[in-house]
């Protein structure tokens, strides 16, 4: 039984409540706190240097201190973003690259801001690392961009008329992203298909010429 006045619970042999692991919330109030830290500081440094140049001195000393702690610094996942958000925006923790961040992140995973902000930071730091994984697995990832050509491109590129292109591609000939006008894009394997196949058979009678 708890002495008069201890709440149910609470005595010596309750157990310590388990510590929440640091959100990509949690990182952006900080990068915001310091930034307007340092502004702040910044403004008192100017009113003391305008009175004493000795206690300027001393106040950059203890600003400096201040500045030099780093919350993050043992913390795996931050320490991933960190490197992630200067090499990728030449920036460390300001709340601009957590922005950043959190934007790749809400793209990455399909998910709004608030849902974001509520991502444990090991779980950012995964998200932000997969691209860069799926960049070095194979040589072929390097021209996955070229896969999915616009239909002006696969005209010029395999000598058609853009209206041909469409017209095969509307006959299911070419695989398509399923879009339509602008955003319609032909996938140039199944181009280099179809122009195989006719080398394979020029005399054809049915091959319409482009």
């Amino acid at each position: 039984m708890n002495p008069p006045g201890l709440a149910p619970g609470s005595g010596p042999s309750a157990d310590p409540p388990t510590p929440r692991e640091p959100t990509l919330g949690d990182l952006l109030v900080s990068a915001l706190s310091a930034e307007m830290a340092r502004e702040n500081n910044r403004r008192t440094l100017e009113r003391v240097a305008a009175r004493s140049s000795v206690e300027a001195a001393l106040l950059s000393v203890q600003i400096a201190a201040y500045n030099s702690g780093d919350r993050w610094g043992h913390i795996p996942a931050a320490l991933a973003i960190r490197a992630y958000t200067n090499r990728e925006f030449g920036m460390d923790f300001t709340p601009e690259a957590v922005r950043r961040v959190r934007g790749r992140v809400c793209e990455a995973l399909d998910i709004d801001t608030a849902a974001a902000d509520a991502l444990p930071l090991k779980r950012v730091a995964e998200v932000l690392a997969e691209p860069r994984r799926s960049d070095d697995t194979s040589v072929a990832d390097t021209v996955s961009d070229f896969r999915w050509l616009k239909v002006t491109q696969a005209a010029r590129v395999f000598a058609l008329t853009p209206s041909r292109v469409t017209k095969l591609a509307d006959q299911g000939t070419f695989i398509t992203n399923g879009k339509i006008g602008y955003e319609r894009r032909v996938d140039a394997l199944s181009l280099i298909k179809w122009v195989l196949d006719r080398v394979d058979r020029p005399d054809d009678p049915g091959d319409e010429s482009a």
